[in-house]
Order: structure tokens, then sequence, then C-alpha cells
């Protein structure tokens, strides 16, 4: 039977690399702009039991037991024959699974790191999933007419939302066998199962190559999946989960809870590869005469703002206020933040896109997330004339925050509690010359009110001192107050890295990124310093609580330098053999320097 349709042609370049290889393919997309019948399997009984014979022999990773009974029943009706019990039960694993999706968005993805779940929230998920793996063992007890195409998409989304938390253990080929087993079992995914697993390629880790974007390599295949089975895919939901697959990923950063540059790493702000597709895919979607919303155009430019394409991201700006779609608060707040990555778009930003809030209509809040975007950008354009404006107009009183959980979701409103608007005044303050006595003034105002210094105050406040070139007593007292304060909240006993003449210490692994960051900057104050046996007690205890050391190439360097300009030649000899090759992050060239320097240290007693 022939069925009317409009079609629309795209042509994408798929280009990867294949060991040192680069190839290129051409791939022909069609979009329906009507739903077309979707093709369905033989229901004969001998197909059915083909079916079954194929359930039975084969054993995939995340597939269900074979059941009890025989599968050779036709497809039931979407949840009607269902045990409720056993329906309620798979949604509310998935939602409890859902908050710890989002818990891990905030402590983590919000700073550019890998989703990788802390300790508490780790032991959360094992209860989760011993609670999990007993429901599994239920379901494939079940018969097919207690199972329906609705249960097993919750199924499958249980494993694409665990393979959010830890894609070592819940990989997708899991959730792609639950679908061979779902169509095994005589269920013919649709158009959710699709879309499940779309989104879920779209936003796994399992993926994260430098070099080449196989998360839209893959997300891709599940779309022609959809085509050839003729399941309609002109939907704004599709092309939403195709974006959010050209948002970059590397081995080392991710930016799909992307919420503010401050929020970054150190070591997260090198600019990452835009991938070109995400233009097609912007084509393909404005053709089948599916419009931006809040979530595509949000998407969109956080792939151009974080990959450097500013120009083509206020175009869009632009387009968007002549579209009819509300440029509100999370937009205003996405793209200055995007702004404040770069020099020159953070000066545009404050100049030009802080006064068309003015004139929206209704005219946008200023919420704490948007000022701390304006707030970044004023450090990244050292722009203190604005900053100090800003500081004037800061709304401690308001808590309101729009909370970014995820591409896929709306923001979730939030509070901000008074030590976190400190922090980040703080953290101005102390990073743009000029606005040391407004930092000092802020300080003391935490003091009167027994508010306690968050992270990214220690750190600025350390990173100012080094920076400043302060005096080895001033660094020092700062270092053992936040050494001492750290064992305060964690129980995690310093221990003593010299203590003759004077006591020293060190705070006790395991480390996370702040303390890597504080131990950095402290390392960097005692080369500055030439504070030679300080400093050999510091990386001695350092090396005892880590099997790598986070230090740079150059700092071990001048570490050397120094001991060999101090006469030390043993304390340089050390350092080569025992300090630096547990430095992270060893590249080629620091390799083949760090043998060069052996070989010249292989007799410690000549240079």
């Amino acid at each position: 039977m022939s069925v009317p349709l409009r079609h629309f042609l795209l042509t994408i370049r798929r280009s990867g690399y294949q060991g040192r290889k680069q190839y290129a393919s051409t791939t022909i997309i069609r979009l329906f702009t009507t739903p077309a019948a979707p093709v369905t399997e033989p229901s004969t009984p001998a197909a059915q039991a083909s079916r079954a014979d194929i359930s039975s022999n084969q054993t995939k990773v995340g597939s269900f037991p074979s059941p009890s009974t025989s599968s050779t029943q036709s497809s039931p009706p979407l949840d009607k024959t269902s045990p409720p019990g056993l329906r309620s039960s798979i949604i509310a694993h998935k939602e409890w699974l859902l908050d710890l999706v989002k818990q891990n968005a905030r402590q983590v993805g919000q700073y550019g790191r890998i989703m990788r779940p802390t300790i508490r929230l780790r032991n959360e998920f094992a209860s989760l999933l011993e609670s999990w793996n007993a429901l599994e063992e239920t379901l494939g007890k079940q018969s097919n007419q207690s199972m329906s195409v609705e249960l097993y998409n919750h199924v499958v989304e249980f494993s694409i939302l665990a393979n959010r938390i830890d894609s070592e253990a819940f990989p997708m080929l899991k959730a792609e066998s639950i679908v061979k087993d779902m169509k095994a079992r005589g269920f013919e995914p649709n158009y959710k199962t699709y879309l499940r697993l779309m989104r879920g390629y779209a936003r796994t880790h399992e993926f994260n190559e430098d070099t080449r974007n196989v998360r839209l390599d893959k997300a891709l295949e599940v779309l022609y999946r959809m085509e050839s089975e003729r399941i309609n895919i002109a939907r704004p939901a599709v092309f939403q989960a195709l974006l959010e697959a050209c948002v970059p990923h590397t081995s080392r950063y991710q930016f799909d809870n992307f919420y503010l540059q401050s929020r970054l790493l150190q070591r997260t702000r090198s600019r990452p590869r835009l991938d070109e597709r995400v233009f097609d895919i912007e084509r393909m979607m404005l053709a089948a005469k599916i419009p931006h919303d809040r979530l595509t155009f949000k998407t969109i430019v956080t792939c151009l703002g974080v990959g450097g394409s500013y120009g083509n991201m206020w175009k869009r700006w632009k387009e968007l206020q002549l579209s009819g779609l509300r440029r509100d608060e999370g937009l205003y707040q996405r793209v200055l933040a995007l702004s404040s990555m770069d020099t020159q778009q953070a000066q545009y930003a404050l100049t030009v896109i802080r006064h068309q809030m003015e004139r929206e209509s209704p005219r946008v809040q200023v919420t704490w997330g948007i000022y701390q975007a304006l707030l970044d950008c004023c450090v990244a354009s050292q722009d203190i004339a604005t900053a100090r404006m800003l500081l004037k107009e800061v709304p401690l009183n308001d808590q309101r925050d729009l909370e970014p959980l995820g591409l896929d979701t709306l923001e979730e409103q939030g509070q901000v509690q008074p030590a976190q608007k400190y922090a980040a005044l703080v953290t101005l303050c102390l990073n743009i010359r000029g606005l040391e006595s407004e930092a000092e003034h802020f300080i003391q105002s935490m003091k009167q009110n027994d508010i306690p210094y968050s992270g990214d105050v220690w750190q600025s406040m350390l990173a100012r001192a080094v920076r400043t070139q302060s005096d080895t007593s001033s660094i020092d007292r700062l270092f053992n107050q936040w050494t001492m304060e750290r064992f305060e909240k964690t129980g995690k006993i310093p221990i003593p890295a010299l203590e003759q003449p004077r006591v020293v210490p060190f705070p006790s692994g395991p480390y996370t990124p702040l303390d890597i960051r504080m131990i950095d900057l402290y390392i960097q104050a005692l080369i500055a310093s030439e504070n030679l046996t300080v400093m050999q007690g510091v990386l001695s205890v350092y090396s005892e609580q880590s099997t790598m050391l986070p230090i740079s190439r150059d700092s071990v360097i001048k570490m050397i330098n120094l001991a060999i300009k101090d006469f030390s030649v043993d304390t340089a000899g050390w350092i080569v053999r025992e300090i630096a090759p547990k430095v992270h992050g060893q590249d080629a060239r620091f390799r083949k320097w760090l043998r060069r320097v052996q070989r010249r240290f292989g007799d410690t007693k000549t240079i």
C-alpha cells in the first residue's frame, strides 16, 4: 500500500579516525513529515517460535532470563495485562535513579568533570542496584502476557540512566541487548524505545574520544534504524537528541551540565573541537519545519560557544529575537556564561547583551546565576569599572537561581545560600586587579557573620598570595589554616611534612580536585621562595599519599634546578628517581625528557 508523503533529502558528511586513517562516508537521511505505517514482523506461530528459539539460545548482556512459559503469544496491549505492582516498582526504581543522576550533575557535571559519582552517591547507587537486580529476576520470570512494550521501555531507560552514572558497569550495549531481547519475545520497539537509545548515546561518557564524535555516529545509527522501520523521525525530541550528541565530550571534560565558566576546573578551560555536523542537523530540523524551542536553542548555542564559534552564536541570538521565542532568564544566563570563556566576547556581553535584558518584554530579572555570569565576564575582560558597578547591585537577599541539571530538562528553581554568594564575590574581587580592598571587605563580612570559607575562596586567596609573591610566612599560614579546616570537616588527619625547625602540616590523602589545586599552588610558592627543605618534605609526604602526582613538567624542572643551585645533588637525584616518574598525565615529550634526565643522574655524585 502506498503511503503519501513528502520527504527531504540531506547529506551529512561523517568524518572520523580509524587508527591513523581518516574516512568519510555519505549518508542520506529521509525526513517524513507524515508518519508512515510501522513495519511489523510476521505474527505467525512459526515466526514467533523462531524468535523464542533466538531468545533461549543466545546470551546477551542485560537480557532477561528466558520466561518459564512459551513466548508464542501475540504482543499484548500496552500495560493492560501487566501487574500494576510490577509497573509501579519499575517506575519507582527509575525515579530513584533519576534523582541520583541529578545529584551527580550538581556535584560533578557543573564543574566540567567526567561523570564519576562521589563516594556517598556511589554507595546509594549500589543499594539501588541491589534492589534492581532482584526486580530483574522477577521480570525474567514473567510471561509475555505480563510484559508490555511500555514496561520494556522503562527497563531500557533505567539502563541508560545508569550508564550516565557508571558507563563501565552499564555500557550502552546493555540497553541494546534489552531491545534485542524485547524483539525476540515478540514486542516491537516503538518511537519511545529508539528515542531513549538515541538520548543514551547522546549523553553517554562511554565514547569520550578527543578526535572523533562517536556519540553522534551512534545516535545517527539509531536514527537510520528508525527510518528503516518507517517510524516518523521529524519530531523536535529527535533533533534535540542529535544536537545533544554534538555537545563537546572528551576524555578530560564535558559540557552537558555547563553552568558557569568559573565552575569549570582550571585544567578544563582549553577550547574543544566543534563538530561541524551540528550545522547540518540544524538545517535538517528547520527544513522539516521544526523551529527552535528553548531546549534546542540552548543546546546549539552551547555547542557553538564552547567550540569558539561566537559569530554563529550571536547570529542565532539575534534571530531568536525575531522568532517569537522569549529570551528569558535561563537563556541570558547561558549566553553570558558562554561569553565569559573569551576575553573579547566577555567585553561584548557586558557592553551590549547586559543592557538587552532591560529592553525585553517582560523585563528579564537578574537572577543570581545571571549575576555570577556577569561577574565571570568582568574577570575574563578585567573590566574593573563594570565590576564595581555590579558590586553595588549585588542581590544578597535574592535566593533564586535557575540550576541546569542536564540538557534534557528545563532549569529547576534552586536556593542560593549566603556562603555561596560571598564566595562568588570574594573570588571575583581576588581575580580582578585593583579590587583587593573590596575583597578584604567581603572577607571581613564573612568573618563577622560566621560564614565559613568555601573551596573557591581558599583557592582564590592562596592563588592571589602566590601571584603577588607574598612573604613566605603569610603563604604558610594560609595553607596551614586551610589544612586544619580540611581536617575539621573531613577528619583527614594532617601529616607533618617537616618537624624541625618548625612543624609543617600537610593534608593526607585521598585528595579531591580542590586539594590538588591547593597543593599545587603551595608547591609553586615553595619553588618561588626557593625553600628546598620544606619542598622536599612536602613532596615526600605527597608521594607517599598518592600513586600519581598532578605536577607539571615545568614544576619538576624548576625543582631539579633549585636543588642543583643549592648544591644538593642528592636531592636533585631523588626528585628524578622518586617524584618525576609519578607525575600524572605524562606525554611523549615528558617521557623523553625524563629518560634523558635519568641517564644524566645515573650517578648522582656528578652533574
